[in-house]
């Protein structure tokens, strides 16, 4: 396979991992890491995220509020 081909086969799975916790208590309810942990050894629940992901609702929010854009993108 070449390395287009995989990345192209690679593409077709969802990677996404999900972590839910109960409020009162702190205690783990359900931990998904990913899809499968023996062909894909990377945990998307445990794993660091990047500022940007947690920052761009504040930077669009204020853009468009400087900009007066509604959010479907009417004026």
């Amino acid at each position: 396979m070449s390395p287009y081909d995989s990345v192209r086969y690679h593409r077709m799975y969802l990677q996404a991992g999900m972590l839910a916790v109960e409020p009162n208590t702190g205690f783990v309810k359900a931990w998904v890491g990913g899809i499968n942990h023996k062909y894909f050894k990377y945990d998307h629940a445990s794993m660091r995220r990047s500022v940007g992901s947690t920052i761009k609702p504040f930077v669009y929010l204020q853009a468009m509020a400087v900009a007066n854009i509604a959010p479907c993108g009417a004026v």
